[in-house]
């Protein structure tokens, strides 16, 4: 009977894991699997712009805007509680690492949609190519729709 990890047979994974190395050799680089971030941890507050009180059950979207299909993505989505605080996790994804590389970064930009009955949407763009903490988004005050 095989080791097994989340029902992957980790013999084959190690054959994977050391055909690729041999292939990237050859090729002149080293890659490695690595997990990396695909989308930060992000946490604020949602208030009415004119009431300053906590807007409760707001619904926060994150979508990443180009994982290399060219199509949006939705990553991740929660609610506000009844104190208007939102935390949206950190997400990681498994991936091959290749040295050299001179593109390795990869582009972590994403759009954070906050939706509320009867106010208007929230939107804003963050690239997070370079930000390893996780993102006070702080404050958001969402104004009311008009009648």
């Amino acid at each position: 009977m095989h080791a097994q990890h989340h029902g992957i047979p980790v013999r084959k994974t190690l054959i994977a894991v050391l055909l690729l190395s041999a292939f990237s050799f050859l090729a002149g680089c080293i890659a490695f699997p690595y997990k990396y971030t695909v989308q930060q941890e992000a946490f604020g507050h949602v208030y009415d712009a004119q009431t300053n009180q906590p807007i409760a059950d707001a619904l926060i979207t994150v979508t990443k805007i180009d994982d290399g299909t060219g199509k949006p993505k939705i990553t991740s989505q929660t609610r506000s509680d009844s104190e208007g605080y939102f935390t949206l996790p950190r997400v990681k994804k498994w991936g091959v690492f290749t040295i050299p590389n001179e593109n390795q970064w990869i582009r972590l930009q994403w759009k954070i949609t906050i939706t509320a009955n009867s106010y208007q949407d929230y939107t804003r763009e963050i690239d997070t190519r370079y930000i390893v903490s996780p993102i006070d988004l702080n404050t958001i005050n969402l104004k009311k729709n008009e009648p």
